[in-house]
């Protein structure tokens, strides 16, 4: 499914007529075409999708920040969202801020080379997972059905659609993670009682 036809699955659903082009000169496909893009990336950025985690060492920066901490390190171009496992480590010391050139930088006092775990930007529909790409439609559908249909009704009902799909899809999303720790055996639970 591509952008075109993730945008045209989001008119599907709002009734309104499909676009050959996402980049058309038409008034749906500029419509769609300035909800797709910053959608999509809020949609990585709110869940730690698999196809779009990355992992990433990198060197510091040859100019250390100007107080508070050692090294600064450049964020990748695609960085989206830091992955949550790289907070839960004991007393981490670093900050994202953006910096004069307008980059984001991570800043930290944990050492020289990090390990970077991150969400990225996904600009590749091919490697999205199928339902992420039917909840972005949705989303897209939600964002174009009050202009374009003048009902509120089909709004709310897309809100709810938007709802089940996105947990479908973090469910799946999830049970195909191998968890890090392996399940306790029931023989060590039950000798704990």
């Amino acid at each position: 499914m591509s952008e075109t036809q993730i945008c045209n699955r989001a008119l599907q659903k709002i009734g309104a007529a499909r676009i050959t082009s996402i980049d058309e000169l038409s008034p749906r496909a500029e419509d769609c075409k300035s909800a797709y893009y910053d959608l999509r990336d809020a949609e990585l950025r709110n869940h730690v999708w698999k196809f779009a985690l990355s992992r990433r060492v990198l060197a510091p920066l040859a100019s250390a920040p100007e107080f508070e901490f050692d090294y600064e390190f450049l964020l990748p171009s695609d960085f989206l969202r830091l992955h949550p496992a790289a907070t839960y480590q004991e007393e981490t010391d670093w900050t994202i801020e953006g910096n004069a050139d307008g980059l984001q930088v991570l800043r930290t006092n944990d050492g020289d080379t990090l390990y970077l775990r991150y969400v990225r930007q996904i600009t590749d529909t091919a490697v999205m997972d199928s339902l992420f790409k039917e909840a972005l439609a949705v989303k897209i559908a939600h964002e174009l059905a009050e202009p374009a249909t003048k009902g509120l009704n089909r709004k709310s009902a897309l809100a709810v659609e938007y709802k089940e799909v996105i947990a479908r899809a973090k469910l799946v999303d999830a049970i195909e993670k191998i968890s890090a720790e392996p399940p306790e055996d029931v023989w060590v639970k039950a000798a704990r009682y």
